[in-house]
């Protein structure tokens, strides 16, 4: 009787072992579930102030490429009205 007594106290002692790892594990995954919301809300608000910027940032590579279209339309322009203007006077 006492060697299967022996291995119900075994098994007993190693349940409540695992129900005490498994209470940390809780423990763990509420606070890492916590952590996660904050990161959550700290990136909705970063997102909240990156758009804006971003939406300029894409406004003014906007303006840039047409100022540069202009601009090396204008100095082709110039280039042919310059040949233009020398081989006239050839």
């Amino acid at each position: 009787m006492s060697n299967s007594q022996d291995q119900l106290n075994k098994i007993e002692n190693k349940i409540d072992r695992l129900d005490a790892h498994l209470s940390n594990i809780d423990a763990t995954l509420a606070a890492q579930h916590q952590s996660l919301r904050e990161h959550m809300r700290r990136t909705e608000v970063v997102e909240s102030i990156v758009f804006p910027l971003k939406t300029n940032e894409d406004r003014r590579q906007g303006m840039h490429d047409f100022l540069t279209l202009g601009f090396s339309l204008l100095a082709a322009t110039s280039a042919f009205l310059a040949v233009l203007h020398y081989l006239g006077k050839i």
